[in-house]
């Protein structure tokens, strides 16, 4: 998925600047960003903390549907999705969502800190 890859090369890059102080490098990241920050965070130990706000525990919402392209026409409804031409595979990119469902990698954090922040109203993604 292009944001896990994005989200690592935005750790290398402030990882490699000598001002930045190495030992509190935060991830926050809301909805996917944060089921992103959880997957990275798991694999990637310079991590020192993670904060993420209305994080779903998988996407079951999405890729648990019996029609996927709805789930694209959706998000270009809301402009989420600009590009005409992505994705390139609906299949590929629902496969994506599967492969980094938080609840899969969420053990792997610790120790690092994690703090849950989720609207106990929230319409999309279920507490």
């Amino acid at each position: 998925m292009g944001w896990t890859r994005d989200l690592k090369a935005a750790l290398d890059y402030l990882w490699a600047l000598p001002e930045v102080d190495k030992s509190h490098l935060s991830l926050l990241g809301f909805s996917s960003g944060a089921a992103v920050s959880v997957y990275v965070a798991s694999l990637d130990k310079r991590v020192s903390s993670v904060i993420t706000c209305a994080c779903p525990a998988e996407f079951t919402f999405l890729t648990e549907v019996d029609e996927p392209q709805s789930v694209v026409d959706h998000f270009r409804n809301i402009g989420a999705i600009r590009d005409k031409d992505f994705p390139y595979s609906v299949q590929e990119w629902l496969d994506g969502f599967r492969f980094i469902s938080p609840i899969k990698y969420v053990a792997g954090i610790s120790p690092t800190p994690l703090l849950l922040v989720h609207g106990s109203r929230d319409e999309v993604v279920d507490v």
